[in-house]
């Protein structure tokens, strides 16, 4: 399916769930494909060079701007945090994240005095 450009639903993914097992490779990969395709079937991976030749913009800038590429989500909210405004440092360091407002709705229902955990080992979540 994945190779040939095939979008899977909920019907092929009971089916595979039934056949193989939920909790095999199958499985978790199918899961994943439902997940990520609905998520990136609009996205556009092509670099737009006409918003970034001849300007000098910032690293915070250009992260930014590729965090509009990946968020694709139309009422996605994107936030600059400069450290040095966080806190007395003297390096410059930034962070850049976007928020749909799915998730703004999520967060906001979490209860304050349990601990958020993001799992993962990569740097860009």
């Amino acid at each position: 399916m994945e190779w040939h450009g095939c979008e899977p639903d909920k019907e092929i993914s009971d089916m595979v769930g039934l056949v193989f097992g939920q909790w095999n490779f199958a499985s978790k990969k199918m899961k994943r494909m439902m997940y990520w395709r609905m998520k990136l079937r609009h996205s556009n991976p092509f670099v737009d060079r006409r918003d970034i030749e001849g300007k000098q913009l910032r690293p915070s800038s250009l992260a930014k701007w590729a965090m509009k590429m990946i968020c694709r989500d139309p009422g996605t909210v994107i936030y600059e945090w400069l450290t040095d405004e966080l806190e007395n440092r003297k390096e410059k360091t930034w962070i850049v994240c976007g928020q749909s407002p799915m998730q703004q709705r999520l967060i906001e229902r979490h209860p304050i005095d349990k601990p958020l955990y993001v799992n993962g080992p990569f740097t860009v979540y």
